[in-house]
């Protein structure tokens, strides 16, 4: 029990030290945490924007383990609690990106790009599932939007450097990818 959670900081410690048990069982996890772990564990916090920020951490948790529903859901609810949180906007599209779900992936994208256009990484977030999708004109838009503010990120580069190859540009893919490579040393 956490009468006063605020972002999560210890529930979120207290979940990281009880899956360092794991570790060599990795498998068991996912039932612990819907059997034993999640019936037991209680955060209350009476301000919203800190809740919403504990979500976030139990959602990046979640993800880490490789519990991506339960990550959207905890993504799902910091934005429907903090509408305007760009961050939890962006990782509720990546949640749904990694499931396979293109249109909930859009909308959430749209809505963090939408709330900060100048977040370079929504554009380019946004950018992939557009890339996904085969728009390979938006895809371009939004990874030059990005890379103002991700120029040292070697993703950015490899995802343009498969916008190239999708256009069967070979010798400006080659290049990109090159420069991912190199960013990613």
């Amino acid at each position: 029990l956490d009468p006063a959670t605020g972002t999560g900081t210890f529930l979120y410690s207290v979940i990281g030290q009880i899956y360092q048990t794991f570790a060599s069982n990795k498998g068991m996890w996912p039932g612990y945490v819907q059997e034993n772990l999640l019936p037991r564990l209680y955060g209350f916090e009476l301000l919203m924007a800190p809740y919403a920020v504990a979500h976030m951490k139990l959602g990046e948790l979640a993800r880490d383990a490789g519990q991506l529903e339960q990550a959207r859901a905890a993504f799902a609810w910091a934005v429907e609690h903090a509408p305007r949180y760009v961050l939890a906007w962006n990782e509720l599209g990546l949640a749904a990106l990694a499931l396979g779900d293109m249109p909930a992936a859009r909308q959430a994208l749209e809505r963090a790009h939408a709330l900060d256009p100048a977040d370079a990484t929504s554009a380019m977030n946004l950018g992939v599932v557009a890339l996904e999708e085969g728009d390979l004109a938006r895809a371009d838009r939004l990874f030059l939007a990005a890379e103002r503010g991700l120029a040292d990120d070697a993703d950015l580069p490899f995802n343009r450097g498969c916008v190239a190859l999708a256009r069967g540009e070979r010798e400006a893919a080659e290049a990109f990818f090159h420069a991912a490579l190199a960013l990613d040393e």
